[in-house]
This record gives C-alpha cells, structure tokens and sequence, in this order.
C-alpha cells in the first residue's frame, strides 16, 4: 500500500496483549483516542482528525470496517479483538474501497478465515474482581470444497464499578465470496447484516452519593451490499469498478437527570430536584455510491494509483423531546438531509525501487457526511436543524524501506490538510433553559499539518522494537464564529485547536464487548 498504513498482523496483537480496539492506539503513531464516557464511545483521531461528539448517530471521521462492512458510529469501535486475522489502521482520506466518511482514515478489522479442511472451535472462560466476566468462543466448519463458515462470540461483562452495559451485544452476519470468472475479470460480493444493541448507564459524579446520571438505549441495524469487478490478473493497467448500497436505522432513547447539588447548579445553572431531560427519535440512512480505482504501469518502476467514489446519500431524523421543570416540550420533530458534495478522489504516483522500498506523493479530496445533532434539544428544537458535510484536500508524500528479510522496517511521511465546512460544537446562552447549551454545527476552515515516522526492527525471531514518532499541529484558521465561554465571556473560534484537549475519565470502564461475527467464505 503506498499510502500510510500499520498492520497488526493476530500474532502481534497477542504479543501486545492488546485485547480491544482502542487499546491498539497506544501502538499507532499519530493517532488519539478521545474516550468520551470512559470508553463507552472511543473516538479514533488520526492526523488530528475527528469529530468531537458523543452520540451515537453521528458519523465517524476514522471508521471502523470489519470484514469490509461499514460500521456507522463510534459506538461501534468499542469492541474486544478476538479471532482477528489482522488490522489495518490506514490513514489520511480514503477512495475507492474505503470511501464512506473517511477524511481522517480508516481502521480495518479483518477476522480469521474458516478451515475448508475440517470443523474446528474453541471456548475460554475466565472471571475477575469487579465482577468482571470474560466468554470467547468460536466455531468454523467447510460447507462445501468451496465453502465455509465462521462463527466467533465474545462477550466481556462487568457487574459494578460507575458503568454498566455499555453495550449490550450484537450480530454480524457477512458473507465475501468471489462470484466467478467473468472471461478473464473477477466479480467479487460482500454482503453485511448488523444489529448492534448500544447501551450506556452512566454516573456523572463517579461515586456516590449520584449528582447527575444519563441513561441511553440505541439499537441500531445496517445492511449493505458491495459489487466489485476487477480486471483479474496483474496487467500494465489494473482496474476495479465498485457499486454500494447500504440502509441504516438508529433509534435513540435518551434520558438525563441532574438532582439538587451546588456544584452541578453552579455549573449549569440550574437548581431544585430532579431536573430532568427525556429524547427519543429516530434515524435513518440511505446510501448509494459507484466507485472506480486503478493502478496504471507509467515505466516499470513508476506507478499512478488513482481513485474516485461518487456517492448519494439522505437522512431523516424524527423525534421528540421533553424537558422538566416546565421548560418546553416538542413532538413529531422532523428533519431531512441531503449529501450534496459526494465526489471524493485520490492520486497517488509512487516510484518503486522493487517491492519493498519506494518513495510516494499524494493529494486526495475526501467528505465527512452532515447530519443532525443527536443531542438534547435544550434551548429550541433548531439545534437539530442539519449540518453541513465537510470536505478536505489532503497532500501527502512519504517513502517506505525493508530489508530483504524484513528485520528492518522504516517509514516516514508529511502531510497537510485543509477542511472547509469543520464540523464541532459551538455554545450559545440560551433564554428557554437560562443555560449555556452545545449545537452541532460548521465552523469554519480548519488546518492540519504535520511529520510522523516509524522504525520496526526484529534483531532475533522472539523480540521486536518499535520506535514512532509524530508532529502534529491542528488548528481552525478561519471563522466568523464565537462562543460562550462558562463564564459568560464571547470567544472567537479562529485561532483555536481543532479538537479540545482529553478529560481524564474518573476510572476506566468494566464492560466492553464486540458484536458477535458470523462469516461465509467462498
């Protein structure tokens, strides 16, 4: 791959002992994990790209793609790595194959495939303090000589501690198989069913006695269908031609309630028992994208990469919200959303001294979907009125080196960014709730730019030293906006870091789990 990527092959991530996803950031340079709710929903922030938001309807800016299917909020990232073949942490704007929402990169999740030879499974069972319970299972058996199927079910629980049930299972059923020899081409289809059961109970205080706490319950359900044709064997020119579709439905149940306590009231200016806030509505998506990508031979060593996505995309929100004591209540909210900016690209031309060692330069274009605060509507239900996508172009050149035994690995790159449309939150005092309150929105143009390098050295089979390295300077430098400030005070966005600095989560979460993959290879 020419562009920046780390692989974490299975073996890697048991050397690691890395046991969910977000734990692998600590091993990828230049990348963050904004962990709002203590984990509950790890944000990956790569290049100093992201979207500071914590609800679950919101597209992310660096997605996780498991077994190539699209995994459509942050939530979702959350979960244990078992039965994993490989990930991919690749970053910067994706194309072609990785289109959907990329501006900041992509993390693909690959798992083990199916023995074709004969059945096979495992089981293991273990229990903690804190009430911590651990089950992982699998299962893989042939179908036919070209056939097979995986099971793999892992569930990580915890009874106590100041969360619970961050989620509460799922089901993934993907199907990848290659459809046949079409007179020389390759037609390949991936088929992906997901229900997702996100759960949060959430202590504000994390301790007793409760100040504040939030309840939420999102079950979500995606379905989606990937064609791709491929010219087959490698030639002087290799192409791939792709269509998507893809059909998403999110339902928030919300609920939030701050009881009687000085600190809380001097915050947020409210007072007097049980003050309490209750959100429900609905989310849906349609997606529709064809894709091209090729690898075009100049001279022998000299390559053109080249990719373009073209996508339709429409959301609709529908909800209601209630607030006590005595604010305001709204029902039958509607609201619709139209992708408008859909055609994203990248070019990369790398000169390959031989396959392992090249040099590379890039410049991609890429899009984060709009869509709907997911929020409570606080002061009118205007803040659920739609933001806009955001795009970027994004430039880049690098180079990658190897021994011929792969003991030595070293790799660097630069890259610049620039976002038009940047999306976060901005404040307002609001005179419904005499509160400042949090609206979604575009800001304005925001910049990143930066230097980050690797070196993987394997001196003897059983040892591996990595050392990485990172710049990285993000920054909103152009907007009419301000801001409140808690204490009342106008402050304006230009000039501000594009993401705000990480709160210390009082102590880390007891329950993480993955949704339970079930996978037909062919």
């Amino acid at each position: 791959m020419p562009e920046t990527v780390q692989i974490f092959t299975g073996k890697d991530l048991n050397r690691l002992g890395v046991q969910a996803l977000p734990d692998l950031i600590k091993y990828t340079t230049n990348a963050q994990n904004l962990d709002f709710y203590g984990g509950a929903m790890p944000t990956w922030v790569i290049h100093g790209v992201s979207l500071a938001d914590f609800n679950p309807n919101s597209t992310p800016a660096a997605p996780v793609f498991l077994n190539d299917a699209y995994q459509p909020s942050t939530v979702m990232g959350t979960g244990s790595l078992f039965d994993i073949a490989r990930v991919e942490v690749l970053k910067g704007p994706r194309s072609g194959l990785y289109g959907r929402n990329t501006i900041g990169g992509a993390v693909r999740v690959l798992t083990n495939k199916p023995n074709f030879g004969r059945a096979s499974g495992s089981i293991g069972v273990s229990y903690g303090r804190w009430g911590d319970g651990h089950v992982n299972a699998a299962y893989d058996a042939p179908i036919t000589r070209n056939m097979a199927f995986c099971i793999a079910e892992t569930s990580d629980q915890g009874w106590s501690g100041w969360q619970t049930s961050l989620q509460n299972g799922g089901v993934q059923f993907s199907a990848v198989g290659d459809l046949g020899d079409l007179g020389g081409l390759e037609l390949t289809s991936i088929t992906s069913l997901d229900y997702f059961d996100y759960g949060l109970n959430y202590n504000d205080a994390a301790t007793g006695p409760v100040y504040a706490t939030q309840v939420e319950h999102t079950p979500m359900r995606m379905a989606q269908e990937n064609l791709r044709l491929g010219s087959g064997k490698p030639k002087r020119l290799d192409w791939l031609l792709g269509l998507d579709v893809a059909y998403e439905d999110l339902e928030e149940n919300k609920q939030f309630q701050l009881f009687d306590d000085a600190l809380e009231t001097l915050y947020t200016g409210l007072s007097g028992a049980a003050n309490e806030g209750i959100l429900s509505y609905t989310q849906k998506t349609q997606s529709y994208s064809g894709y091209g990508q090729l690898t075009y031979h100049i001279l022998p060593k000299l390559l053109l990469d080249f990719g373009a996505r073209s996508t339709w995309e429409y959301k609709t929100y529908h909800g209601a919200f209630q607030q006590s004591p005595g604010y305001y209540m709204a029902s039958n909210v509607t609201r619709q959303y139209q992708l408008k900016d859909h055609v994203t690209g990248k070019a990369v031309l790398r000169y390959q001294f031989d396959p392992l060692n090249m040099v590379y330069a890039s410049v991609a274009r890429g899009y984060k979907s709009g869509g709907f605060y997911g929020g409570f509507p606080i002061a009118s239900t205007a803040q659920i009125d739609p933001y806009r996508e955001e795009q970027v172009w994004a430039v880049e050149a690098g180079f990658k080196a190897q021994t011929k035994d792969r003991k030595l690995i070293v790799d660097g790159a630069a890259f610049y960014y620039r976002t038009y449309n940047y999306q976060n939150f901005t404040t307002e005092y609001s005179a419904v709730s005499k509160t400042i309150t949090s609206t979604l929105t575009n800001l304005g143009t925001a910049v990143n730019q930066g230097l980050e390098g690797n070196i993987v050295w394997k001196p003897v089979p059983t040892l591996t030293l990595n050392l990485g390295a990172a710049y990285n300077d993000a920054k909103i430098v152009k907007s009419s906006q301000y801001q409140l400030d808690y204490a009342g005070n106008l402050v304006a966005w230009q000039g501000q870091p594009r993401l705000p600095r990480k709160r210390p989560s009082a102590r880390k979460p007891m329950t993480r789990s993955r949704p339970s993959s079930y996978s037909i290879w062919s």
